[in-house]
């Protein structure tokens, strides 16, 4: 469990809105590993999806683990999501307002027929290739293995009529226009680039996703802005010179380039600490930057401040809490900020079953939650109070998602929480999250609770994802997930999140494994780095790329 939760919170304190991001609407992660044994299934739903099974009288609504066959048909309302899971590893998400159908799902070919609204599929890649295609009433787009999206927008009453949109987000996909039932044209996309076109004229040109059509494109899709990047060099240097604490290194990443980190933190004013991370790599230049305050001055040894951030085990509240903080990711072009107000610690006290959330500024503001609840379908409800999340899991699971670990500062052991135990965190009222210049994100209280105990029933959201996956690319013995928001629109953000040696190895699930003391695991995570690439719609081909150095975090107390 501490292996695959270190890649989400390496750095609890920088990341935390990030591997953390709370969504409204029942929010439910889902990881793929295991294929089902039938030939289809609907591996998870949000809110409203419907199935029509063949040869049945009608739509009824869809259950999860439900097997799917050829000619069931699908479809989702406002703000709903279907997920389904083949057999060979394809994952298949159904987005709102759409409707698809079953064609086929033979070991030879696997057929979807989209005929309204937007699909996201995620080929697996198997020996041999494998043989999937989505048909619309336009065209067809067909891989083999591959990460894209298909749309169908309009209808025969538009005036522009029907016309089929094709993303590809990896791999390749032959997209083909039909013409009398058939192909009349087909053409190759890459990765990052898309097509639109109707049953009527040409299909044209691919262009690039967020950019200009590709001949009008600089060959380029990663660049510096030698501007910015001389600005935020610039003021690193002045703002190193008092830093408490400085890392610096050189490294190869996980894509097999080199890079030089550079890592401080400092005290902007006497209540405030910044974590500034450095990438200078001989393409591009990245950068990260956290900005932290706290509801008092902060100490001679900045340590014994951030060590508290995390959260505290015992009776006793912590003397220091963030209040606030602002983050920004940036590729010198793209950004990722985010930013919180209104800190406060909540106490929450478990009784083997329950917890209880109680506002330290306001005895009277509490709440009760159950650690699990069981749902229609037999999976449970999980509450993790550390990460103020809730997750689904099923019966199997059950006992290793209970297990939440933290830290005894005392003993410097790890401890589950157990019945009788008391734990503080930082809950915030206002978050708001964005992708360059547009809000993805962002929640607020509700005005019936003085502060916020658990987000997600405390706050009113307001463009939150519809869905969350949670991947491991690389399979369950590698610490890499993949953590993808998708949002209504469409559009997604995505968090490739890695552990890896300095030579870009990622590091193996068992690295962590059997360590119960913080001394013995900080020395183990100082031999490794961290590495993060940040994928969004907004970016169109661009990425932001960090890699930080694990030893800033131990050094100055963010990680104990």
């Amino acid at each position: 469990m501490r292996a695959r939760a270190l890649i989400g919170y390496l750095l609890p304190l920088a990341f935390a809105a990030i591997c953390s991001l709370p969504c409204a609407a029942d929010p439910v992660s889902e990881t793929f590993q295991n294929g089902p044994t039938t030939p289809g299934r609907i591996e998870g739903v949000t809110r409203q999806v419907d199935v029509f099974k063949a040869g049945s009288n009608g739509w009824k609504k869809a259950a999860r683990r439900a097997a799917l066959s050829p000619a069931d048909k699908i479809r989702t309302g406002r703000r709903s999501v279907a997920r389904v899971k083949l057999a060979d590893g394809t994952k298949i998400l159904l987005l709102q307002n759409s409707q698809a159908e079953i064609e086929n799902l033979s070991s030879v070919q696997k057929t979807i027929r989209l005929l309204r609204g937007r699909v996201r599929a995620i080929v697996a890649k198997i020996k041999g290739g494998n043989h999937f295609k989505i048909n619309t009433p336009v065209g067809v787009a067909s891989v083999r293995g591959t990460d894209f999206e298909v749309e169908v927008l309009g209808d025969e009453k538009d005036q522009g009529g029907v016309q089929m949109e094709v993303r590809v987000r990896d791999g390749q996909v032959a997209v083909g226009q039909e013409k009398l039932g058939e192909l009349a044209h087909e053409i190759l996309l890459n990765p990052g680039e898309k097509i639109r076109f109707g049953a009527e004229g040409e299909m044209g040109n691919p262009i690039r996703m967020g950019a200009l059509p590709m001949e009008q494109e600089n060959i380029r899709a990663e660049v510096i802005n030698t501007r910015v990047k001389d600005s935020v060099v610039a003021m690193a240097a002045e703002e190193s010179r008092n830093a408490d604490y400085q890392t610096g290194k050189s490294l190869i990443d996980v894509d097999g380039q080199r890079v030089r980190v550079e890592s401080y933190i400092m005290r902007p004013r006497s209540d405030q600490f910044k974590l500034v991370v450095l990438n200078e790599r001989p393409t591009r230049f990245d950068y990260f930057t956290y900005k932290g305050t706290f509801n008092t001055n902060l100490p001679d040894d900045l340590s014994v401040a951030l060590r508290q951030v995390g959260g505290k085990l015992g009776l006793t509240a912590p003397d220091y809490y963030l209040t606030a903080y602002e983050t920004l990711a940036s590729n010198t072009i793209d950004s990722v900020t985010d930013s919180a107000t209104g800190g406060h610690l909540v106490k929450i006290s478990f009784d083997g079953t329950n917890y209880t959330l109680t506002d330290n500024a306001d005895a009277t503001n509490t709440r009760t939650i159950a650690a699990a609840a069981v749902q229609s379908d037999g999976s449970y409800k999980i509450y993790n109070p550390v990460h103020d999340s809730f997750s689904l899991v099923s019966a199997p699971d059950l006992a290793d998602a209970l297990k939440i670990s933290v830290l005894d500062a005392v003993s410097g052991a790890y401890h589950n929480l157990s019945s009788g135990d008391t734990y503080w965190k930082t809950r915030f009222n206002d978050y708001a999250l964005f992708v360059d210049a547009t809000g993805k994100t962002a929640y607020s209280k509700k005005s019936t609770v003085t502060n916020t105990l658990a987000v997600d029933l405390d706050a009113n959201f307001s463009q939150a994802p519809i869905t969350t996956i949670s991947e491991f690319p690389d399979g369950a013995g590698q610490l890499h997930n993949k953590l993808s928001l998708i949002y209504s629109d469409g559009s997604q953000l995505v968090y490739d999140n890695y552990i890896m040696g300095d030579d870009g190895t990622v590091a193996p699930a068992s690295t962590f494994s059997g360590f119960s003391t913080s001394a013995d695991y900080k020395t183990e995570l100082e031999k490794w780095n961290y590495q993060q690439n940040i994928t969004a719609t907004e970016f169109g081909s661009r990425s932001i790329r960090l890699a930080i150095d694990s030893r800033i975090a131990t050094k100055s107390g963010l990680i104990q």
